[in-house]
Protein backbone atom coordinates (compact mmCIF):
# COMPACT_ATOMS: atom_id res chain seq x y z
CA UNK A 1 0.00 0.00 0.00
CA UNK A 2 2.82 2.46 1.03
CA UNK A 3 4.14 2.20 -2.86
CA UNK A 4 0.84 3.55 -4.74
CA UNK A 5 0.84 6.21 -2.14
CA UNK A 6 4.12 7.44 -2.57
CA UNK A 7 3.31 7.31 -6.30
CA UNK A 8 0.60 9.22 -5.29
CA UNK A 9 2.54 11.69 -3.59
CA UNK A 10 5.03 11.88 -6.61
CA UNK A 11 2.58 13.09 -9.00
CA UNK A 12 1.31 15.67 -6.93
CA UNK A 13 4.93 17.03 -6.30
CA UNK A 14 5.25 16.87 -10.49
CA UNK A 15 1.43 18.90 -10.78
CA UNK A 16 2.03 21.26 -8.39
CA UNK A 17 5.46 22.17 -9.70
CA UNK A 18 4.46 22.45 -13.36
CA UNK A 19 1.52 24.89 -12.28
CA UNK A 20 3.97 26.96 -10.27
CA UNK A 21 6.16 27.70 -13.23
CA UNK A 22 2.99 27.95 -15.08
CA UNK A 23 1.87 30.78 -12.81
CA UNK A 24 5.64 32.36 -12.61
CA UNK A 25 5.84 32.49 -16.45
CA UNK A 26 2.58 34.17 -16.79
CA UNK A 27 3.64 36.26 -13.65
CA UNK A 28 6.54 37.24 -15.87
CA UNK A 29 5.11 37.05 -19.08
CA UNK A 30 2.36 40.05 -17.33
CA UNK A 31 1.79 42.66 -19.85
CA UNK A 32 2.78 46.68 -18.60
CA UNK A 33 0.03 48.94 -20.09
CA UNK A 34 1.08 52.34 -20.60
CA UNK A 35 -1.75 55.43 -21.28
CA UNK A 36 -0.44 56.90 -24.31
CA UNK A 37 -1.26 60.55 -26.06
CA UNK A 38 0.19 62.39 -29.18
CA UNK A 39 -0.07 66.72 -29.51
CA UNK A 40 0.98 68.10 -33.18
CA UNK A 41 2.83 71.53 -32.39
CA UNK A 42 3.87 72.34 -36.11
CA UNK A 43 3.75 71.17 -39.37
CA UNK A 44 5.68 73.01 -42.10
CA UNK A 45 8.43 72.32 -45.25
CA UNK A 46 6.11 69.98 -47.49
CA UNK A 47 8.12 68.84 -50.07
CA UNK A 48 6.32 66.97 -52.58
CA UNK A 49 9.36 65.55 -55.44
CA UNK A 50 11.11 64.54 -52.18
CA UNK A 51 8.29 62.13 -50.63
CA UNK A 52 8.75 64.40 -47.18
CA UNK A 53 7.35 67.02 -44.54
CA UNK A 54 8.43 68.20 -41.60
CA UNK A 55 6.56 67.94 -37.91
CA UNK A 56 6.62 68.54 -34.06
CA UNK A 57 4.46 66.45 -32.11
CA UNK A 58 4.65 65.80 -28.08
CA UNK A 59 3.71 62.20 -27.06
CA UNK A 60 3.54 61.68 -23.41
CA UNK A 61 2.68 58.35 -21.08
CA UNK A 62 1.99 57.21 -17.56
CA UNK A 63 2.26 53.79 -16.28
CA UNK A 64 2.59 52.19 -12.86
CA UNK A 65 5.99 50.49 -13.68
CA UNK A 66 9.00 52.97 -13.34
CA UNK A 67 11.62 50.84 -14.75
CA UNK A 68 10.82 50.61 -18.38
CA UNK A 69 10.85 53.75 -20.06
CA UNK A 70 8.93 53.72 -22.72
CA UNK A 71 9.12 56.72 -24.64
CA UNK A 72 12.77 56.62 -24.35
CA UNK A 73 12.46 52.87 -25.85
CA UNK A 74 10.30 54.20 -29.10
CA UNK A 75 11.28 55.44 -32.64
CA UNK A 76 9.22 57.19 -35.39
CA UNK A 77 9.16 54.48 -37.82
CA UNK A 78 8.58 57.04 -40.71
CA UNK A 79 11.51 59.31 -40.14
CA UNK A 80 14.03 60.26 -43.03
CA UNK A 81 17.02 60.90 -40.23
CA UNK A 82 17.72 61.02 -36.52
CA UNK A 83 15.65 63.01 -34.40
CA UNK A 84 16.13 67.05 -34.01
CA UNK A 85 17.30 68.30 -30.63
CA UNK A 86 15.49 65.04 -28.92
CA UNK A 87 13.59 65.71 -25.39
CA UNK A 88 12.56 63.52 -23.02
CA UNK A 89 11.28 63.96 -19.08
CA UNK A 90 10.19 61.42 -16.53
CA UNK A 91 8.27 61.96 -13.14
CA UNK A 92 6.70 60.48 -10.89
CA UNK A 93 3.22 61.79 -10.17
CA UNK A 94 1.70 60.30 -6.81
CA UNK A 95 1.39 56.25 -7.71
CA UNK A 96 1.62 57.07 -11.51
CA UNK A 97 4.96 57.22 -13.70
CA UNK A 98 4.65 60.29 -16.48
CA UNK A 99 6.93 60.90 -19.00
CA UNK A 100 7.08 62.85 -21.84
CA UNK A 101 8.41 63.68 -25.35
CA UNK A 102 9.37 66.01 -28.13
CA UNK A 103 9.75 63.85 -31.51
CA UNK A 104 10.73 66.63 -34.22
CA UNK A 105 12.06 65.94 -37.58
CA UNK A 106 11.17 64.56 -41.38
CA UNK A 107 8.87 62.45 -41.94
CA UNK A 108 8.15 60.55 -45.75
CA UNK A 109 4.90 60.48 -47.31
CA UNK A 110 3.48 59.91 -50.33
CA UNK A 111 1.93 62.86 -51.89
CA UNK A 112 -0.84 61.93 -54.13
CA UNK A 113 -1.25 64.81 -56.77
CA UNK A 114 -3.85 62.53 -59.09
CA UNK A 115 -6.39 65.22 -58.73
CA UNK A 116 -4.43 68.44 -57.67
CA UNK A 117 -5.51 71.61 -56.83
CA UNK A 118 -8.19 69.34 -55.34
CA UNK A 119 -6.71 66.73 -53.51
CA UNK A 120 -6.55 65.74 -49.87
CA UNK A 121 -3.69 64.58 -48.17
CA UNK A 122 -3.42 61.84 -45.05
CA UNK A 123 0.46 62.95 -43.25
CA UNK A 124 1.11 60.28 -40.89
CA UNK A 125 3.72 59.93 -37.96
CA UNK A 126 4.76 56.30 -36.88
CA UNK A 127 5.96 55.32 -33.59
CA UNK A 128 6.92 52.03 -32.62
CA UNK A 129 8.30 50.47 -29.66
CA UNK A 130 11.93 48.71 -30.31
CA UNK A 131 12.34 46.19 -27.69
CA UNK A 132 9.35 44.98 -25.90
CA UNK A 133 6.77 43.05 -27.43
CA UNK A 134 3.17 43.57 -26.64
CA UNK A 135 3.81 40.32 -23.83
CA UNK A 136 5.51 42.76 -21.96
CA UNK A 137 3.83 46.00 -23.22
CA UNK A 138 0.96 47.57 -24.23
CA UNK A 139 -0.67 50.93 -25.08
CA UNK A 140 -4.15 52.61 -24.19
CA UNK A 141 -5.22 55.79 -26.04
CA UNK A 142 -4.91 58.83 -23.66
CA UNK A 143 -7.82 60.65 -26.71
CA UNK A 144 -9.14 63.05 -24.49
CA UNK A 145 -5.81 64.93 -24.48
CA UNK A 146 -4.43 64.31 -28.35
CA UNK A 147 -5.13 66.36 -30.67
CA UNK A 148 -3.77 69.72 -32.34
CA UNK A 149 -2.60 72.70 -31.90
CA UNK A 150 -4.93 75.66 -32.40
CA UNK A 151 -2.23 78.08 -33.16
CA UNK A 152 -1.47 75.61 -36.06
CA UNK A 153 -2.11 77.59 -39.22
CA UNK A 154 -0.69 76.58 -42.82
CA UNK A 155 0.01 78.13 -45.93
CA UNK A 156 -2.16 77.13 -48.37
CA UNK A 157 -3.80 74.01 -46.89
CA UNK A 158 -6.70 73.35 -44.53
CA UNK A 159 -7.02 70.82 -41.49
CA UNK A 160 -10.00 68.98 -41.56
CA UNK A 161 -8.98 65.76 -39.31
CA UNK A 162 -7.33 64.49 -36.64
CA UNK A 163 -6.74 60.99 -35.28
CA UNK A 164 -4.53 58.76 -33.42
CA UNK A 165 -4.65 54.88 -33.30
CA UNK A 166 -2.23 51.95 -31.51
CA UNK A 167 -2.08 49.17 -33.33
CA UNK A 168 0.44 47.02 -33.07
CA UNK A 169 3.36 46.87 -35.59
CA UNK A 170 3.59 43.14 -37.07
CA UNK A 171 6.55 42.07 -37.87
CA UNK A 172 7.43 38.54 -39.96
CA UNK A 173 10.20 37.51 -37.66
CA UNK A 174 11.58 36.82 -34.41
CA UNK A 175 14.72 38.72 -34.57
CA UNK A 176 16.57 35.65 -33.59
CA UNK A 177 15.15 36.01 -29.92
CA UNK A 178 16.03 32.43 -28.94
CA UNK A 179 13.04 31.82 -26.90
CA UNK A 180 10.47 31.28 -29.38
CA UNK A 181 9.95 30.23 -32.40
CA UNK A 182 11.78 31.03 -36.08
CA UNK A 183 8.94 30.78 -37.91
CA UNK A 184 6.90 33.40 -35.44
CA UNK A 185 5.55 36.97 -35.98
CA UNK A 186 6.51 39.98 -33.40
CA UNK A 187 4.13 42.34 -32.50
CA UNK A 188 5.50 45.72 -31.18
CA UNK A 189 3.59 48.49 -29.42
CA UNK A 190 2.41 51.01 -32.01
CA UNK A 191 1.00 54.24 -32.22
CA UNK A 192 -0.10 56.16 -35.47
CA UNK A 193 -0.95 60.16 -35.60
CA UNK A 194 -2.28 61.25 -38.51
CA UNK A 195 -3.66 64.63 -39.90
CA UNK A 196 -5.45 64.53 -42.82
CA UNK A 197 -5.00 68.20 -44.99
CA UNK A 198 -7.54 69.70 -47.53
CA UNK A 199 -5.69 72.04 -50.21
CA UNK A 200 -7.27 75.70 -49.78
CA UNK A 201 -5.70 77.88 -52.44
CA UNK A 202 -5.82 77.72 -55.87
CA UNK A 203 -2.52 80.11 -56.91
CA UNK A 204 -0.21 77.41 -57.38
CA UNK A 205 -2.42 76.00 -60.10
CA UNK A 206 -3.39 79.21 -61.69
CA UNK A 207 0.37 79.90 -61.94
CA UNK A 208 1.13 76.39 -63.53
CA UNK A 209 -2.12 76.77 -66.21
CA UNK A 210 -1.64 80.54 -67.24
CA UNK A 211 1.12 79.36 -70.00
CA UNK A 212 -1.24 76.21 -71.05
CA UNK A 213 -4.12 78.19 -71.46
CA UNK A 214 -2.09 81.50 -73.11
CA UNK A 215 -0.53 78.24 -75.39
CA UNK A 216 -5.17 77.53 -76.77
CA UNK A 217 -5.95 81.18 -77.05
CA UNK A 218 -2.70 81.80 -79.81
CA UNK A 219 -4.26 78.42 -81.74
CA UNK A 220 -7.13 80.21 -81.61
CA UNK A 221 -5.76 83.46 -83.25
CA UNK A 222 -4.61 81.18 -86.63
CA UNK A 223 -7.89 81.02 -87.59
CA UNK A 224 -8.20 84.38 -87.79
CA UNK A 225 -5.81 84.71 -89.94
CA UNK A 226 -5.53 85.18 -93.63
CA UNK A 227 -5.33 81.48 -95.11
CA UNK A 228 -2.64 82.26 -97.59
CA UNK A 229 -0.40 83.54 -94.53
CA UNK A 230 1.15 79.83 -93.88
CA UNK A 231 4.11 80.84 -92.05
CA UNK A 232 2.80 83.04 -89.78
CA UNK A 233 0.28 80.73 -88.58
CA UNK A 234 3.04 77.99 -88.55
CA UNK A 235 4.99 80.12 -86.21
CA UNK A 236 2.06 80.23 -83.84
CA UNK A 237 1.51 76.43 -83.71
CA UNK A 238 4.93 76.07 -83.45
CA UNK A 239 5.51 78.20 -80.57
CA UNK A 240 2.21 76.85 -78.88
CA UNK A 241 3.66 73.81 -79.35
CA UNK A 242 7.01 74.20 -77.88
CA UNK A 243 5.46 76.34 -74.94
CA UNK A 244 2.82 73.56 -73.50
CA UNK A 245 5.58 71.25 -73.39
CA UNK A 246 8.22 73.26 -71.57
CA UNK A 247 5.11 74.20 -68.76
CA UNK A 248 4.52 70.34 -68.86
CA UNK A 249 8.07 69.96 -67.49
CA UNK A 250 7.73 73.11 -65.35
CA UNK A 251 4.91 70.85 -64.46
CA UNK A 252 6.59 67.73 -62.93
CA UNK A 253 10.12 69.41 -62.03
CA UNK A 254 7.40 71.14 -59.27
CA UNK A 255 4.75 68.31 -58.54
CA UNK A 256 7.21 65.56 -59.53
CA UNK A 257 6.26 62.71 -62.05
CA UNK A 258 3.76 59.90 -61.12
CA UNK A 259 2.65 56.73 -62.86
CA UNK A 260 -0.74 57.55 -63.17
CA UNK A 261 -2.73 60.48 -65.44
CA UNK A 262 -3.04 63.36 -63.32
CA UNK A 263 -5.24 65.96 -63.41
CA UNK A 264 -2.32 68.52 -64.99
CA UNK A 265 -1.52 65.81 -67.50
CA UNK A 266 -5.16 66.04 -68.76
CA UNK A 267 -5.51 69.37 -69.06
CA UNK A 268 -2.04 69.59 -70.82
CA UNK A 269 -3.20 66.62 -73.17
CA UNK A 270 -6.25 68.74 -74.28
CA UNK A 271 -4.43 71.45 -75.07
CA UNK A 272 -1.59 69.62 -77.52
CA UNK A 273 -5.12 68.33 -78.99
CA UNK A 274 -5.91 71.87 -79.99
CA UNK A 275 -2.70 72.45 -81.14
CA UNK A 276 -2.89 69.38 -83.35
CA UNK A 277 -6.12 70.10 -84.70
CA UNK A 278 -4.87 73.91 -85.68
CA UNK A 279 -1.56 72.36 -87.23
CA UNK A 280 -4.28 69.89 -89.33
CA UNK A 281 -6.08 72.72 -90.37
CA UNK A 282 -2.98 74.54 -91.71
CA UNK A 283 -2.34 71.61 -93.76
CA UNK A 284 -5.83 71.22 -94.91
CA UNK A 285 -5.71 75.09 -95.85
CA UNK A 286 -2.81 74.56 -98.12
CA UNK A 287 -4.13 71.75 -99.55
CA UNK A 288 -7.48 74.03 -100.99
CA UNK A 289 -6.06 76.46 -101.38
CA UNK A 290 -3.13 74.33 -104.22
CA UNK A 291 -6.13 72.69 -105.72
CA UNK A 292 -8.19 76.30 -106.03
CA UNK A 293 -10.90 76.19 -103.86
CA UNK A 294 -12.52 78.97 -102.92
CA UNK A 295 -11.53 81.66 -100.40
CA UNK A 296 -14.97 81.69 -98.72
CA UNK A 297 -14.95 78.04 -98.70
CA UNK A 298 -11.50 78.10 -96.78
CA UNK A 299 -12.84 80.46 -94.56
CA UNK A 300 -15.91 78.62 -93.48
CA UNK A 301 -13.78 75.51 -93.29
CA UNK A 302 -11.46 77.46 -90.71
CA UNK A 303 -14.37 79.14 -88.60
CA UNK A 304 -15.95 75.14 -88.27
CA UNK A 305 -12.54 74.21 -86.83
CA UNK A 306 -12.20 77.03 -84.63
CA UNK A 307 -15.77 76.34 -83.00
CA UNK A 308 -14.61 72.47 -83.21
CA UNK A 309 -11.64 73.15 -81.42
CA UNK A 310 -12.84 75.92 -78.62
CA UNK A 311 -16.12 73.21 -77.79
CA UNK A 312 -13.59 70.31 -77.76
CA UNK A 313 -11.49 72.03 -75.20
CA UNK A 314 -13.80 73.63 -73.35
CA UNK A 315 -15.37 70.06 -72.80
CA UNK A 316 -12.34 68.38 -71.99
CA UNK A 317 -11.52 70.63 -69.55
CA UNK A 318 -14.98 70.78 -67.81
CA UNK A 319 -15.13 66.88 -67.53
CA UNK A 320 -11.40 66.52 -66.21
CA UNK A 321 -12.06 69.13 -63.47
CA UNK A 322 -15.23 68.40 -62.68
CA UNK A 323 -14.26 64.64 -61.90
CA UNK A 324 -11.13 65.53 -60.24
CA UNK A 325 -13.37 67.82 -57.99
CA UNK A 326 -15.83 64.94 -57.18
CA UNK A 327 -12.97 62.57 -56.71
CA UNK A 328 -10.43 64.55 -54.28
Amino acid sequence: MSRPNSRVRALLVVVLFLVGMTTANAQTKQSTTYKIGAWIQDLYDFQVTQGTFAGTVWLWANGSDGDRQPLKTLSAANMTGPEEQPFLAQERRGDRFWSERRIHGKFRHQWNLRNFPFDRQKLEMDFVEDIDDTYAMNYVLDTRSSGISNRLVLQDWTVVGFSVHNEPSIYNTAFGDPSVSYDDRTARPAIQVSVELVRSSFNVFFKLTAIMYLCFFLTLITYFMRPADASPRGSFIGGALFATALNMRTVDSLLGTTNVLTLMDQLHIATLVAIFIAAGMLVLTRFMLDHHYSEALVARANRGALWFSLITFIALNAGFIFAAQRAG
